[in-house]
């Protein structure tokens, strides 16, 4: 076949494709555009029109047949010729007059070409070749386009309109009248009314209510004509709906319990019916609250039914059982907590906690219908479990301020763990806390304690501070314990400085009130002579009596000023004590005091002062005068004892003030030895030293104000040796303020250097004091040895006198001439007796020893003397031999009492002095034989002397001075002889030693038997016989020992001299425990006494 008719021929068959194709646009586009506005018509007519029935049906079924006509005339027939027709000859060339139509030049061209194709010739080659050239002409034209796709558009232009249409109406919302006309339209059998004027529109969402809730129903009248009443009609009855204008219109159906069904209706007009459908709600049907209160409460537990607000007891454990119905989850929301808690299949849920502080909480259930809406709300307020409390009160023993009572209270309103009682001591260098558990009631709510302490038992050091409290624990064991502290007591004990320059004040003024009471016995003393002087001018008259009363009162408040003085030393001096180290000597002398003051007012003075209150009324004139004198003798003697004792407080103040000083320079010399050692460590911190260094300079400063007054005092004391230490307190200043000064150079090695020198110096002036303070001490003990021994002699000389004076006057006729002159020798004794009393009394102000009673005793001996004067001369003899008899016995008393004294004297002088261990080397104690020679020579020459009546003999009637003497001068010798027996080899110089000394004890046996003979002279030198040949025996071993002893001995005088006196001390306690057997009690007094005194002689 020829290629240009097979190229015609598909040009052909692509247009008619092409052709159908827009046939089948075009014929759908129109039919769709015939077919809505056809719709559009009868739905318009409809819906105004309500055609009946057969008008429906006339309509539906013409609709129907013009749609189908159309669709298939214009959409399947197209559709069918494009996919069915076959390429013949006749449909090509009716193609071919389509494109004819608009190509009209080539039409008959291509009506050619198809016929040359059909014919048949043999000459097939021109045939083609003139198709070919047919071909060539219409090659350049496109078939298709005659096909016109303008026109198909115009097409869909016009059929936009009725969709343009259709889509306003249902944009615009109003596509009821489509919608209903064509229902009824469709519906063509059925019968529709005309819509009435309104229409009813439930507005609620939802037909649905919660049991037992209300629910309201809110309904809208649509229409034309609205309706002015509306009703609701359910359970068979109508309910009037209420209005809100406007078509509005609602209605509360009251706690719903069931399924409602119901209608609206409103004239002719009436609504379908509606259905209210009731929804289950979750109920709380009982709540049970169990309250568990805490043990240490003690109380029960708790139960409360539907009660959710509660007041519980602080940490109880509070549990909720809840049971509920219909109940999904139960909702406890506590503070900021939700506890979501899921029911069991009963119900049934708990909730457990333990509650400690006030909160509220929400109770609310849901189910799957509503979301916790009703709530229920409760409140629990806590019984709070209140802190303990405690209040204290302090009273403090007015005689002993240190010892403390303190009383409390505690309360707690359920009880108690513990009381604790604190004392934290602050002392300047450390720091101590002491715990004491006190006993108490621990389920009592209130109760009350006591505590009993001695701020003296705490370690508490001067200038520190003791701050004591209590601690009270409650039994709440779920706040750990709760506690409660009292306030502090505080205490600060003051410094030692501080305590000591207080207490020198209260010296002072007890010194004060001491002369003040001296000023008031003088007034006394005027008083009592105002008295004598009425008694004897004038009768006794109420006016005297109520002088004498006054007297009395004014004496009896002389007695209570001088206990409280009394009890003031006594109280100073445990202060001091407390804080001051005093020497056991010093505490002696202290004691001392203290009896002298509390025995100033004697007993016997008490006792006259009760006769005379007594007695006032009814004494008569002449014993009332006796009465007044022993009154004036006693206020005389108080006057001097109170005159005595402040002078011995003063000494006595000073000596412990010294000791004080001498004791804080050991302290501080000890702290700046150690405060150098420090501070040449390397590792040394010097701002703590340099701290250190400054106390130490600050407490010199105020030992030098002590030294200040130390100085003062002995001036008022009169002592004559000053205490020289300028010099010394110069440079210990001097090397103590250069310590600081190279410390703050930071320069350790030169500051250790003057630290030391000031220990050193320190301790140099502590020496000098306390050596000058013994010499001091040594020296007044001394004197007072020898004071007393002449007073000791001078009343054995009295007592003996008197004894010969009473002897004679016992004898003489009171008629003799000579009796005047034995009246005048008692006058002399009395004299004497005075000199007695004022040396006593001078020597009792620098010796504590000598008691009161010992001054009395001297006095009551002038008393008796003077009587025994009165009496002689009334020539009484008798009554005037019985008071010398009286003043004999009063002085040998007080030659026993002097006698003790001056033993404890000397005992004291033995331990101020050094042991003999301390002077000498072993075997230098002894006495050298020449000594006890020419004491023995001494007392044969005195024998000698009475036997020739040179000098007094034993008497008849009494022991001589000089035989005691002798006595005691003979048993020394023999005691000292024993201490060389071990010293002999030689037997030949043992037996003469021992020989010696057996004619010794019979020399002192005749010296007590009064028996002095030719035979005790020979006997005596016999004795020296033996005394010479020892000194011979000894003499060369006694030389040796005393050059190798003088390179030991010190060349101190004071060393021989405490040799001597332990030697002597020796042989006199020995010697009072060998009295002869003869000798009476009296004169083994006497012999005592002397022995003591002729110490001191020999010393």
């Amino acid at each position: 076949m020829n290629k240009s008719i097979d190229r015609v021929i598909n040009r052909l068959e692509g247009f008619s494709r092409s052709y159908h194709r827009n046939l089948i646009f075009r014929g759908l586009v129109s039919c769709l555009s015939v077919l809505l506005v056809f719709f559009i018509i009868i739905c318009i007519i409809e819906y105004f029109s309500f055609l009946n029935s057969t008008f429906r049906k006339i309509i539906f079924w013409t609709y129907l047949s013009i749609s189908t006509i159309l669709i298939f005339k214009l959409i399947i027939i197209p559709i069918f010729k494009l996919f069915l027709s076959k390429n013949s000859s006749d449909e090509n060339k009716r193609v071919a007059k389509l494109i004819g139509l608009h190509f009209p030049e080539i039409e008959d061209k291509l009506i050619n070409i198809l016929e040359l194709n059909e014919l048949d010739y043999n000459s097939r080659e021109l045939i083609n070749a003139s198709i070919d050239k047919k071909y060539l002409e219409i090659k350049s034209y496109s078939f298709k386009g005659a096909i016109d796709w303008r026109k198909t558009i115009n097409y869909l232009k016009i059929s936009s309109f009725p969709i343009i249409f259709i889509l306003i109406i249902f944009f615009s919302g109003n596509t009821g009248f489509i919608s209903q006309a064509s229902n009824r339209i469709i519906n063509y059998n059925s019968e529709f009314s005309p819509p009435p004027p309104f229409k009813f529109i439930i507005q609620n969402n939802k037909l649905e209510v919660l049991e037992k809730n209300n629910f309201k129903i809110e309904v809208n009248a649509v229409g034309k004509k609205l309706p002015e009443k509306v009703f609701v009609n359910y359970n068979d009855n109508n309910y009037k709906m209420y209005s809100s204008g406007n078509g509005d219109f609602h209605y509360e159906f009251k706690d719903v319990e069931d399924d409602i069904s119901f209608y609206l209706h409103s004239e002719e007009v009436r609504s379908s019916i509606y259905n209210l459908t009731t929804l289950p709600i979750p109920v709380l049907n009982i709540m049970e609250v169990t309250v568990s209160p805490p043990k240490h409460t003690k109380q029960n537990v708790k139960k409360y039914k539907n009660t959710g607000s509660l007041s519980v007891p602080e940490g109880s454990v509070v549990t909720w059982d809840f049971q509920t119905i219909n109940t999904n989850m139960l909702n406890l929301s506590i503070r900021d907590s939700i506890i979501n808690l899921i029911p069991d299949s009963t119900g049934l849920t708990q909730y457990k906690m333990q509650v400690v502080e006030p909160f509220k909480y929400v109770v609310s259930t849901s189910n799957s219908h509503t979301s916790f809406k009703d709530s229920l709300y409760y409140n629990v307020d806590v019984i709070k479990d209140s802190y303990p409390a405690i209040s204290i009160d302090e009273l403090m023993d007015t005689i002993e301020p240190l010892k403390r009572l303190v009383s409390g209270t505690i309360q707690d309103d359920y009880g108690f763990l513990k009381l604790i009682f604190t004392a934290q001591i602050k002392n300047l260098d450390e720091d101590t806390i002491i715990n004491e558990k006190i006993k108490i009631k621990y389920n009592s709510n209130n109760q009350t304690f006591l505590q009993a302490f001695d701020i003296n038992k705490f370690p508490l050091k001067p200038g520190g501070e003791l701050e004591y409290y209590f601690t009270v624990y409650d039994n709440d064991k779920i706040n750990n314990y709760k506690k409660t502290r009292s306030k502090k007591l505080i205490y600060k004990k003051p410094s030692k400085n501080e305590v000591l320059e207080k207490l020198d004040q209260e010296n002072e003024k007890i010194e004060e009130e001491l002369e003040d009471q001296l000023t008031a016995l003088e007034n006394l003393s005027k008083e009592i002579e105002n008295i004598e002087k009425a008694l004897i001018d004038e009768k006794m008259d109420w006016k005297t009596k109520a002088k004498i009363e006054n007297l009395l009162k004014n004496y009896q408040s002389l007695e209570q000023q001088l206990k409280e003085i009394d009890k003031k030393i006594d109280s100073s001096n445990k202060k001091r004590n407390e804080i001051q180290s005093i020497s056991e000597k010093l505490l002696e002398k202290q004691k001392l005091i203290e009896e002298l003051f509390q025995k100033l007012m004697p007993e016997e003075m008490k006792e006259l002062f009760e006769e005379l209150e007594n007695s006032i009324e009814n004494i008569n004139k002449k014993e009332l005068q006796e009465k007044i004198e022993q009154l004036k003798l006693s206020n005389l003697d108080i006057e001097k004892e109170i005159d005595r004792n402040l002078e011995l407080l003063k000494q006595f103040e000073f000596e412990k003030k010294l000791e004080e000083v001498i004791d804080e320079l050991n302290n501080l010399s000890n702290m700046e030895e150690k405060l150098s050692n420090k501070t040449i460590e390397k590792n040394s911190d010097l701002s703590k030293i340099k701290m250190k260094q400054e106390a130490n300079v600050e407490k010199f400063k105020n030992i030098k104000e002590k030294l200040e007054k130390l100085k003062e005092l002995r001036k008022e004391l009169n002592k004559t040796a000053p205490l020289d230490t300028e010099d010394l307190e110069k440079n210990i200043q001097e090397a103590m303020e250069n310590s600081l000064d190279q410390i703050n150079k930071k320069r350790k090695k030169q500051a250790s250097k003057s630290q030391k020198s000031s220990a050193d110096q320190l301790s140099t002036l502590k020496n000098k004091l306390k050596e000058q303070q013994k010499e001091e001490s040594i020296e007044q003990q001394m004197e007072n040895i020898e004071t007393l021994r002449q007073i000791l002699e001078n009343l054995i000389f009295f007592s003996k006198s008197e004894e010969e004076l009473m002897v004679q006057m016992n004898d003489m006729d009171s008629n003799d001439p000579q009796y005047i002159q034995l009246m005048y020798k008692q006058g002399d004794l009395r004299n004497d007796a005075k000199v007695i009393e004022d040396s006593l009394f001078a020597l009792s102000k620098r010796i504590p020893q000598i008691s009161a009673t010992v001054n009395r005793e001297i006095g009551i001996i002038q008393e008796k003397t003077n009587e025994a004067i009165d009496y002689f001369r009334e020539r009484e003899t008798f009554k005037g031999t019985a008071k010398q008899q009286y003043v004999m016995t009063s002085a040998n008393n007080l030659a026993v009492l002097l006698g003790q004294i001056l033993e404890q004297i000397q005992k004291e002088l033995s331990s101020d002095l050094p042991s003999s261990q301390e002077c000498q080397k072993p075997g230098n104690g002894k006495p050298k034989p020449g000594d006890l020679k020419k004491m023995q020579k001494e007392l044969q020459e005195h024998m000698e002397k009475m036997q020739r009546g040179e000098c007094p003999g034993p008497s008849e009637q009494g022991f001589s001075k000089e035989l005691v003497e002798m006595l005691a001068k003979q048993e020394r010798i023999r005691l000292a002889l024993k201490e060389f027996e071990n010293s002999l080899d030689k037997k030949e110089d043992i037996n003469n030693l021992k020989n010696a000394i057996e004619n010794m004890e019979k020399t002192e046996q005749d010296i007590v038997n009064k028996n002095i003979t030719i035979e005790t002279l020979l006997r005596q030198k016999q004795i020296m016989n033996k005394l010479l040949e020892l000194d011979s025996a000894l003499r060369e071993d006694g030389e040796s020992k005393e050059r190798e002893s003088s390179e030991g001995v010190s060349s101190n005088s004071e060393k021989n001299l405490t040799l001597k006196y332990e030697l002597l001390k020796k042989y006199q306690k020995e010697l009072l425990n060998t009295y002869p057997p003869s000798l009476t009690n009296y004169y083994k007094e006497k012999v005592d006494n002397y022995f003591n005194s002729l110490i001191k002689e020999d010393l």
